[in-house]
C-alpha cells in the first residue's frame, strides 16, 4: 500500500495548498462523474431499444422479400398456367416445383368450382369476403390464415390466373411455412421473436408466453408503426420493439407486425458491467488525485533542504553552490540572497583560473556540441549568473538559430530549441556590437523570454564573421548585477573565442556531413554505410558476435514519381526515412541507399542468441510502425515494403558481398508476393539472374511480336448467352515455352514496359474484333485490363482515341476494366479521365472490386457502367456466410446505383446458382469456359450451331449458340 509521510501536514502552508487543491479537482471530479454515469445509463437503455428495432426491421424486410419471393413463384404457375389450353389446367408436379419451390401445396380452382391439385393437395379452398375478392379483381394478391387439422396455422396466397377475368378461376397455395417463418439466423441470441397482424392474430411465436404482450403491445400498434414497450412475464421484465411490415401495395392484406423482445436482464448487461468498472475506477481516481496532491506538496517543500545544503557546501569551503528557487514565497527570496553572496565570494576566487580553463578546452575542439557543453557548463564559474545561453544563427542570416540554455543549478540539463530573432532585434545587436544589456524581460529578445523571470538581469554579448551576426553569448541574473569594466571585457573576449571555435566546428561539420548524408533524408549515405558496416564487422570478428543487415525497398514507388511528380515521391521518401529510424535503436545505423532503398545495419547480435529471431523481430516492428497510412499534400499513403536480409558471418565476410546477398533477398520477397521479408539462400543469386535474364528477354518480345491474346467468354447470369469476353495476354517464349503474366507483369510494370504492352493489348483486340466482324460473325465486347501506370498517362485518352480510330471500331466495342487502386491515386483526375472515355461511348468496368479501397463515397461518382467482384470472394460464397452476405450488399448496392454486376472465378453450378438466386448480371470462370486461344474462341462461340430439336440440356444450348 501506498505510504505517505503526513509530517509536511504541521505546516500552515502545505495544509493550505493541499485543502485548495482538493476543492478544485476532487469535487468537481466526483460531480461530472455523477453526471456521465447518469447520462450513459440513458443512452445505453436507448441502444438497447434501437438495437431491437433495428433487428425487427431487418426481420420484416427479409420477410416481405420471402412474401414477394413466394407471390413471383405463384405468378409464375399462373403465367405456366395461362399458356395452356383454356380447357386444360393441368401441369406436371415437376416443373410446379421448380416454378414455386417454396410452396407446400398448390391448387387451381375453375369459376365452376372443380379443383386441379397442382402441388399436394387442398382439401377445401379458403372462403373470401367481398373486399378481398375486389382486391383480386384489382389484380392484387390475397394473404389468408387458416388452421390446419393439427392446429397449425398455414399461410395461404390467392391470386387470380387471369387478372382480367378473375371469375375464370383461383389459384391458391399453401406458402411452406421453414421458408417464411425461418428468420432466426437474423435475431441475436437471446431475443425472441413475435409476428401477428394488427389485430392481434399471432402468425408465428418463438416462445409461447410471449402472447402475455398483447395487451400492452396492440395499443401501441394500432397507433404507430415502430414503437417500444416493457412488459412482464413470470417476475422477469422484458424489453421489446416492433416494427410494421406494409404489406398493403402488394397484398389484399393487413400489415404484419415484427416484434422483437429480450429479458431486460440481457439488454442492461452493458450498464451492469459498466457500473461495476465505473465505481471502483472513479474511487480509485479520487485516491489517486489525493496521493499526488500530498506528494506534490511535500516535493514543493524541497527548497528548504536545497538552502540547508548549500548552507552547508558554504561552510565546508565550497562556493559553487548555486540555487535555483522558483517560488513567490519567502523561499524564493531567501534563495536570491543566497545566491548573490555565494556569488561574490566565488567570483574573487576563481573568476581568472576558471576562463583560462574554458579558453582551452574550447579552442581544442571541432566538436561544436561539446564546446557549447563546455562553456555553459562552466558559465557559473566565470560569473555568478541565474543562466547562460548560446544563440548560434544560421548563415542565410534569416534570423533562425539553435538556442541552447543551462541553467546554472546541480545537474541542470541543457535545453535547446529552435528560434528566429526579428530584423529589429537583430539590428540593435549591429547598433550594439560591444555588448547589450537589459533591465528587464520585456527588454530581451522574444525567443529568451520564457527563460527569464521578472525582474531579470542579463548582458548579451554579440559576435560577428564578416559582418555577419554569428553567435550571442548570454549571461541572465535574478537581480540587479553591476558588472565591472574588467569583468565585461573578460567575457568579451571569451565570446569571441567561442564564436571562432564555433565557426570552426561548424566548417568542419558541415564538409562531414555533405560527404556522409543523404541530402533529402538526412540519414547516412552509402559512403557512411561502407565505413559503418566495416566497424560493425570487425567488432564481430573480436567479439565473436554477429551483424545483420536489412535490405528495404518501397513497393510500386516508381508509380508515384510517375503519376504525381518526385516532389510526392520525396515526401513519401522523408516521411518513411523517419519511420525507419524511430524504429531502431541508437547502435543500429539507417542508411537510404539510392532512390526508394534504404539499408539498416544491426551490429553486435550476441553470437549465442538466435540471431534470425532477433532479426525477424526487428522487420516485424518495421512493418508494425508501416502499416499505418500517413498523408502528404496530394496523397494519402499506404506504406508498402519488401525486405532482403543478410547475415554475417554466415551470408558474407564483406561489406558488398553482404549487401549484394540482402538485396538478392529483397527481390525474392518482392517476387512471393511483396510486403514481407526473406533471409538470403544461396539460390536466390541464381533467381535474381533468372529475373534479369526474363527482363531482357521481355524487351525482346516487345520488338519480335512474341505476345497474343486468349480471351474468356461472359455470359448472361440468367439466359447463359454470350454477352463479351475479356482478352488476356499471354507470352509464347521461344525457349520456356508459355510464360504465366504472374512472372512477367510485375516485372513489366516495374521497368515500365507495361505501357507498350498495354498498348499493343488494346490495339490487337480492337483489331481481332474488326477482323471478326469482317468474317461475317456476329461479335461481342470486349474487355482489356488497364495498367495503373497506363492509365495515368497524360495521353491516355488521346492513345484510346488513335486506337479506335485505326481499328475503325465502334467505341461500344471495347470495355475498359479499371481497377480501385488505379483510381483511387488520384481520384478527381481519374474521375475527369474515366468521364471522357464515357463520353467517347467506351463501357468502363470497375474491376477486382472489394480488394481496394471499397470507397462508397467515390463510388457514386465514377462514371462507370459495372462492377467487377473479385474472384476471391466468389470462391467463398457457397461456404462463407460473411461472404455471402459481402455479395448480395454488392450486387444491391450495385443495383441501386445502375450497374451491373459481373462476377469472375465462377467454378461451380453452386457458384452460378447462387449468384442467380442473388440477381447477379454477368458469370466468367472455368465453368464457362478457361481462356483460350482465337481459333478455340471463334469456333466454340462465333461459330457452332446446333439444331433446334437436338437432345443437348438447354443451358448448353445457350452457350453453344450464343452467338447466334
Amino acid at each position: 500500500m501506498f505510504q505517505i509521510d503526513n509530517s509536511f501536514l504541521r505546516s500552515r502552508f502545505a495544509r493550505r495548498i493541499f485543502l485548495l487543491f482538493i476543492l478544485s479537482a476532487i469535487i468537481p471530479i466526483v460531480v461530472l462523474a455523477l453526471l456521465s454515469f447518469s447520462h450513459i445509463d440513458t443512452q445505453f437503455s436507448k441502444q438497447s431499444y434501437e438495437q431491437s428495432r433495428i433487428v425487427g426491421k431487418a426481420i420484416g424486410m427479409e420477410l416481405y422479400r420471402r412474401l414477394t419471393m413466394a407471390h413471383d413463384e405463384l405468378a409464375a404457375v399462373g403465367k405456366s398456367l395461362n399458356e395452356t389450353a383454356s380447357h386444360d389446367k393441368t401441369t406436371s408436379t415437376k416443373l410446379v416445383k421448380q416454378l414455386a419451390p417454396d410452396f407446400q401445396e398448390i391448387s387451381f380452382f375453375s369459376g365452376e368450382g372443380t379443383a386441379i391439385h397442382l402441388l399436394g393437395k387442398l382439401e377445401l379452398p379458403p372462403s373470401l369476403d367481398n373486399e378481398q375478392r375486389q382486391r383480386l379483381t384489382a389484380g392484387k394478391t390475397v394473404i389468408q390464415t387458416q388452421y390446419d387439422l393439427e392446429g397449425k396455422l398455414d399461410l395461404m396466397l390467392i391470386e387470380a390466373v387471369n387478372k382480367s377475368d378473375p371469375a375464370s378461376g383461383l389459384l391458391i397455395g399453401k406458402v411452406d411455412p421453414d421458408f417464411i417463418w425461418a428468420v432466426n439466423d437474423l435475431l441475436p441470441t437471446a431475443n425472441d421473436l413475435l409476428i401477428l397482424n394488427p389485430s392481434g392474430m399471432i402468425l408465428y411465436s418463438s416462445r409461447p408466453s410471449l402472447r402475455s404482450m398483447l395487451p400492452q403491445l396492440l395499443p401501441l400498434v394500432s397507433s404507430s408503426i415502430s414503437n417500444h414497450l416493457e412488459w412482464r412475464y413470470d417476475g422477469e421484465d422484458n424489453q421489446a420493439s416492433f416494427w410494421s411490415v406494409f404489406t398493403q401495395d402488394l397484398f389484399a392484406s393487413p400489415n404484419l407486425v415484427v416484434v422483437v423482445s429480450q429479458p431486460a436482464s440481457v439488454a442492461l448487461t452493458p450498464i451492469k458491467n459498466f457500473t461495476s468498472v465505473y465505481i471502483p475506477l472513479l474511487l480509485l481516481t479520487v485516491l489517486g488525485v489525493s496521493f499526488v496532491a500530498a506528494k506534490q506538496i511535500r516535493k514543493k517543500l524541497l527548497p528548504l533542504v536545497t538552502l540547508q545544503e548549500a548552507t552547508q557546501r558554504i561552510a565546508s569551503g565550497d562556493f559553487s553552490g548555486h540555487i535555483d528557487i522558483k517560488t513567490d514565497d519567502e523561499f524564493a527570496a531567501l534563495g536570491s540572497a543566497f545566491n548573490v553572496m555565494a556569488g561574490h565570494l566565488s567570483s574573487q576566487f576563481t573568476s581568472l583560473s576558471t576562463l583560462a580553463e574554458i579558453d582551452r578546452m574550447i579552442l581544442s575542439s571541432f566538436d561544436a556540441r561539446f564546446i557549447v557543453s563546455t562553456v555553459l557548463s562552466h558559465a557559473g564559474d566565470l560569473v555568478s549568473c541565474s543562466f547562460a545561453g548560446i544563440l548560434e544563427l544560421d548563415e542565410d542570416e534569416s534570423g533562425n538559430g539553435k538556442l541552447s540554455v543551462q541553467r546554472n543549478t546541480p545537474d541542470s540539463p541543457i535545453e535547446e530549441r529552435q528560434v528566429r530573432l526579428s530584423r529589429d532585434e537583430i539590428r540593435k545587436f549591429h547598433d550594439n556590437p560591444s555588448h547589450l544589456q537589459c533591465h528587464a524581460t520585456a527588454d530581451y529578445p522574444g525567443c529568451l523570454e520564457s527563460f527569464c523571470e521578472p525582474e531579470t538581469w542579463g548582458i548579451l554579448l554579440p559576435t560577428f564573421i564578416k559582418k555577419r551576426l554569428s553567435c550571442i553569448l548570454l549571461f541572465s541574473f535574478n537581480g540587479p548585477m553591476a558588472l565591472g569594466e574588467e569583468t565585461r571585457n573578460s567575457l568579451r573576449k571569451f565570446a569571441d573565442h567561442v564564436a571562432v571555435a564555433l565557426s570552426n566546428a561548424s566548417w568542419e561539420e558541415r564538409l562531414y556531413h555533405q560527404a556522409h548524408y543523404d541530402a533529402l533524408t538526412n540519414l547516412p549515405n552509402r559512403a557512411l554505410l561502407k565505413d559503418r558496416l566495416e566497424q560493425a564487422i570487425a567488432r564481430a570478428q573480436r567479439n565473436h558476435s554477429q551483424v545483420g543487415l536489412l535490405f528495404l525497398d518501397l513497393d510500386r514507388f516508381k508509380l508515384i514519381n510517375d503519376t504525381l511528380g518526385h516532389a510526392e515521391g520525396d515526401a513519401v521518401i522523408k516521411k518513411m526515412a523517419d519511420i525507419l529510424s524511430g524504429q531502431v535503436r541508437n547502435v543500429d545505423t539507417v542508411v537510404r541507399f539510392g532512390g526508394d532503398e534504404f539499408i539498416i545495419i544491426i551490429p553486435d547480435i550476441d553470437g549465442k542468441d538466435d540471431v534470425a529471431l532477433r532479426v525477424s523481430m526487428i522487420a516485424d516492428k518495421i512493418f508494425q510502425a508501416a502499416q499505418h497510412e500517413f498523408q502528404t499534400d496530394r496523397l494519402t499513403v499506404h506504406p508498402k515494403m519488401s525486405i532482403g536480409i543478410a547475415l554475417y558471418p554466415k551470408d558474407g565476410q564483406s561489406p558488398e558481398e553482404l549487401i549484394k546477398n540482402a538485396d538478392a533477398a529483397m527481390y525474392h520477397a518482392k517476387g512471393k508476393g511483396r510486403a514481407r521479408y526473406e533471409f538470403f539462400a544461396p539460390d536466390l543469386n541464381a533467381a535474381a539472374s533468372y529475373r534479369l535474364q526474363l527482363e531482357g528477354d521481355l524487351r525482346r518480345a516487345i520488338e519480335k511480336n512474341e505476345f497474343l491474346l486468349y480471351f474468356q467468354p461472359k455470359v448472361d447470369c440468367r439466359s447463359g448467352k454470350l454477352i463479351g469476353a475479356e482478352a488476356l495476354i499471354r507470352w509464347r517464349h521461344p525457349n520456356r515455352g508459355m510464360v504465366s503474366p504472374i512472372e512477367f507483369i510485375a516485372i513489366a510494370e516495374e521497368t515500365g514496359m507495361i505501357l507498350e504492352i498495354g498498348e499493343w493489348v488494346m490495339r490487337t483486340a480492337c483489331q481481332q474484333i474488326t477482323a471478326w466482324s469482317a468474317a461475317g460473325l456476329d461479335t461481342v465486347p470486349i474487355a482489356v485490363n488497364v495498367s495503373p501506370r497506363q492509365f495515368q498517362e497524360d495521353k491516355f485518352t488521346a492513345s484510346l482515341t488513335k486506337i479506335l480510330g485505326e481499328a475503325g471500331l465502334d467505341p461500344h466495342m471495347l470495355e475498359l476494366e479499371i481497377t480501385e487502386t488505379t483510381v483511387m491515386v488520384d481520384a478527381e483526375e481519374s474521375i475527369a479521365k474515366l468521364r471522357a472515355c464515357r463520353e467517347m461511348g467506351l463501357h468502363i468496368s470497375m474491376d477486382d472490386f472489394g480488394t481496394g479501397y471499397s470507397s462508397l463515397n467515390y463510388l457514386r461518382r465514377l462514371p462507370i457502367h459495372s462492377l467487377k467482384i473479385d474472384q476471391s470472394f466468389i470462391a467463398a460464397i457457397d461456404h462463407e456466410n460473411e461472404t455471402h452476405a459481402i455479395v448480395a450488399a454488392t450486387i444491391v448496392l450495385a443495383h441501386k446505383l445502375g450497374l451491373k454486376v459481373i462476377a469472375e472465378g465462377v467454378e461451380t453450378e453452386q457458384h452460378k446458382e447462387m449468384l442467380q438466386e442473388l440477381h447477379c448480371d454477368v458469370l466468367q470462370g472455368y465453368l464457362i469456359s478457361k481462356p483460350i486461344a482465337v481459333e478455340q474462341f471463334e469456333a466454340r462461340f462465333l461459330k457452332t450451331t446446333a439444331a433446334p430439336d437436338a437432345e443437348e440440356p438447354s443451358e448448353v444450348k445457350q452457350l453453344r449458340n450464343a452467338a447466334n
